[in-house]
């Protein structure tokens, strides 16, 4: 389980088994205009409603992520050769679609940790096809999490 950058897991998708996901890194692939910083990861801080005017009366939210997700044919993995799951663009794209109703899945981060969150965000990017070694383009999709603190 080390050819993709992030990973999910929920009893309803491939059997339960871990699915990963290749992060848009800048150069990936050869493709121009991917992110410098595909992966985002914070904790807000929320004012109180009893007093909104005082900052230092709130508190920290739950842990969010946003990740731009590369859905693209012929990718390396981590490795630097293909991954063994050998899946597609569009069966990338499939697979990340089928997290999206779930009320909470488990995501292994980029350092390794597992967590237990929830799609919050969805967005696609098309990326045309521009070259010889893209003929079928592909997309990019920001996808966004928030921690779940109670299942």
């Amino acid at each position: 389980m080390d050819e993709y950058d992030i990973y999910l897991r929920h009893a309803s998708v491939s059997d339960g088994e871990w699915v990963g996901f290749p992060l848009a890194w800048k150069g990936l692939a050869g493709v121009a205009g991917l992110e410098v910083r595909p992966q985002m990861r914070w904790r807000p801080w929320l004012l109180s409603s009893s007093a909104p005017n005082d900052p230092t009366a709130g508190t920290w939210g739950v842990w969010q992520w946003r990740f731009d997700v590369a859905m693209l044919n012929g990718l390396a993995g981590l490795g630097g050769r293909p991954p063994e799951d050998g899946r597609d663009a569009s069966q990338i794209r499939a697979d990340l679609l089928a997290y999206m109703p779930l009320p909470a899945l488990e995501l292994k981060d980029v350092d390794g940790a597992v967590y237990t969150v929830k799609m919050t965000g969805y967005r696609e990017q098309l990326i045309e096809p521009n070259d010889d070694a893209h003929p079928d383009g592909g997309w990019t999709a920001r996808v966004e999490f928030a921690e779940v603190t109670e299942v």
